[in-house]
C-alpha cells in the first residue's frame, strides 16, 4: 500500500529503483508540469548529476511554448541536472494530434538513450485510470485494458513509471510541501481531447457516485495485466507446439486441436512474434473461420495493414505484402553467371549457379531470368513432350502466391532450368548445378510438412 503522506513519495521512489535497478542513465521526460517536476525533484536528491538527464519536448503547439522551455531549463539548472530540449513540428492543434505527438515524442526520446538507460515518465494512478477507460471505449482486449506497466521494454533500454501507484492529489501535495513551481498547460483542460474529456467530465461524474473510482479502475487495469500475462504464457506454449519449421508458418491441424479462445490467442501471439501489426478481433475470427475451419484444398488470402496471410496444405503463411504481381525479365551478363550468384527482385530471392566445365563466354550471350507466362509449357530434360508449367508448379508444391516468382533461367532463347526444380531440354546444356534461395520469410519449401 502506497503511503498517502506526500513526504514519503521520495522513499517509495527509492524503493522502486532498488526493485528495478538502472545501470545506465535516468532519462527523465520533463514537461515542466507538476508530475514531472515532482519526479525530477525526488531524483535530484538521490542521484549524482551524471546519472540524470532531463529532456523537454517542445511541441510548439502553444504561444507559451518558448517560455515553458526556458522555465524547464532554469528548473534543471537550479537542481544541477543536465538539460536538453527537443523541438517538434506537429501542425495545427486538433483532436487527432494526440497520437501523433505521442509517437514523435517517444521516438525523439529513444534516440537519446543508450543500452542500459531508462526513460522515466511521471505517469500516475489517475493517468492509469484514464488510459484504461480509453482502451475500454476502443474495445481493447485484456492486453490493452492492462494500460501501463511500471516497467516495460523501450529499446535500447527500458521505460519506468515510478509514480504509477500515486494519485494526482498525492503528487500535488508533495509539490506544495516542497514549494515547487510548475507549468500549467491550458491544453490539459481542452475538452476536444479524449483524455481531457474523461479527466474533467466522465471520471468526476463516476466519482460522484463511486468516490474511489480512480483507484478501483487502476486496480482493474492491474488485474487485466496479470490475466494477460498468464494468457501470454499459455499462448507461448501453444505457439511453440503449433509453429512450423519457420516462425512465419503455423500448423492448421495443431490449431484445430485447440479451443477457439486459444486459437485466437495463438494467432495473435504468432503475428506479434513476426513483428507484424496485430489483427483486430473481427480479422482474428475470420482467420479461424476462413482459414482453420475451411476445407483442405482451400487457398484463401487475407490482408490487413501491410500483412498477407495465406493457407497452403496444412500451414498458414504470414508474409509481408508485395506490390508485385509479376516481375519483369532480368537480363544477365556472363560475368554474373561465372560469379555464381544472381540477385533477383523481391520476393524472388536469388539463384546460385554452377556452369558445366568448358562453357565459353560466347555460349552465354543473351542470358536472362524470366518468370511464368499464362499458358506456358516447357520441355524437361530426360522427359518426352512438353508439360504445362502451371501443372508442374502444382506438382512441385509451389504455393499459389509464389508461382509468378519462380525464376526460369534462359540462355539464347532456350529455357535451361526452372529454379532448382528441373533442368530443361536445352541444347547445349550449360549448367551443372542450380540452387534457388527465396527470402527467409518465404522458405516454405524446405520440408515444412512433418510426419508427426
Amino acid at each position: 500500500m502506497v503511503s498517502s503522506k506526500p513526504e514519503q513519495i521520495q522513499q517509495q521512489v527509492t524503493a522502486f529503483f532498488k526493485r528495478h535497478p538502472v545501470h545506465g542513465r535516468l532519462v527523465v521526460a520533463f514537461s515542466g508540469g507538476c508530475d514531472s517536476m515532482v519526479l525530477l525533484h525526488t531524483l535530484a536528491s538521490q542521484y549524482p548529476a551524471n546519472k540524470l538527464l532531463a529532456v523537454h519536448i517542445n511541441h510548439n503547439l502553444q504561444n507559451e511554448s518558448q517560455t515553458w522551455e526556458k522555465f524547464c531549463h532554469a528548473a534543471c539548472a537550479g537542481l544541477g541536472i543536465e538539460y536538453r530540449s527537443i523541438s517538434l513540428e506537429l501542425g495545427t492543434l486538433t483532436s487527432n494530434i494526440e497520437e501523433q505527438a505521442r509517437i514523435q515524442r517517444y521516438q525523439s526520446l529513444s534516440l537519446l538513450m543508450s543500452k542500459g538507460d531508462a526513460l522515466l515518465t511521471a505517469h500516475h494512478q489517475d493517468d492509469q485510470a484514464e488510459t484504461f477507460m480509453l482502451q475500454l471505449l476502443r474495445g481493447a482486449g485484456l492486453k490493452g485494458l492492462g494500460a501501463m506497466d511500471q516497467v516495460s521494454s523501450f529499446p535500447p533500454g527500458k521505460l519506468c513509471r515510478p509514480l504509477l501507484n500515486f494519485s494526482r492529489a498525492q503528487i500535488e501535495n508533495y509539490a506544495r510541501l516542497h514549494q515547487l513551481q510548475w507549468i500549467d498547460d491550458p491544453s490539459n483542460r481542452d475538452g476536444r481531447f479524449d483524455r481531457n474529456f474523461l479527466r474533467h467530465e466522465v471520471i468526476p461524474l463516476l466519482e460522484s457516485r463511486w468516490p474511489a473510482a480512480r483507484q478501483t479502475i487502476a486496480r482493474s487495469a492491474e488485474n487485466c495485466r496479470e490475466a494477460s500475462a498468464m494468457i501470454e504464457e499459455f499462448s507461448s506454449h501453444d505457439l511453440f507446439d503449433s509453429m512450423g519449421a519457420y516462425k512465419h508458418t503455423l500448423s492448421i491441424s495443431k490449431l484445430r486441436a485447440l479451443p477457439k479462445a486459444r486459437q485466437h490467442a495463438v494467432i495473435r501471439a504468432w503475428v506479434e512474434e513476426n513483428d507484424f501489426p496485430l489483427p483486430d478481433r473481427s480479422t482474428t475470427q475470420t482467420i479461424c473461420s476462413g482459414f482453420i475451419d475451411s476445407r483442405q484444398d482451400a487457398q484463401p488470402l487475407l490482408n490487413w495493414s501491410y500483412v498477407q496471410l495465406y493457407r497452403f496444405d496444412d500451414y498458414l503463411y504470414l508474409i509481408g505484402a508485395t506490390s508485385f504481381d509479376q516481375i519483369d525479365t532480368l537480363s544477365l551478363s556472363f560475368n554474373s553467371l561465372r560469379q555464381g550468384k544472381i540477385d533477383l527482385p523481391y520476393p524472388a530471392g536469388s539463384l546460385q549457379v554452377e556452369l558445366l566445365p568448358g562453357v565459353s563466354d560466347e555460349q552465354l550471350v543473351d542470358a536472362k531470368v524470366s518468370f511464368r507466362q499464362p499458358g506456358q509449357a516447357v520441355s524437361l530434360q530426360n522427359r518426352q513432350g512438353s508439360r504445362k508449367l502451371k501443372k508442374l508448379l502444382q506438382d512441385w508444391h509451389v504455393p499459389p502466391w509464389m508461382r509468378n516468382f519462380v525464376p526460369m533461367l534462359y540462355v539464347n532463347g532456350q529455357c535451361q532450368a526452372i529454379a532448382d526444380y528441373a533442368l530443361c531440354d536445352a541444347s547445349p546444356a550449360l549448367f551443372q548445378n542450380i540452387r534457388w534461395r527465396p527470402p527467409a520469410e518465404l522458405a516454405w519449401r524446405n520440408n515444412l510438412r512433418h510426419d508427426d
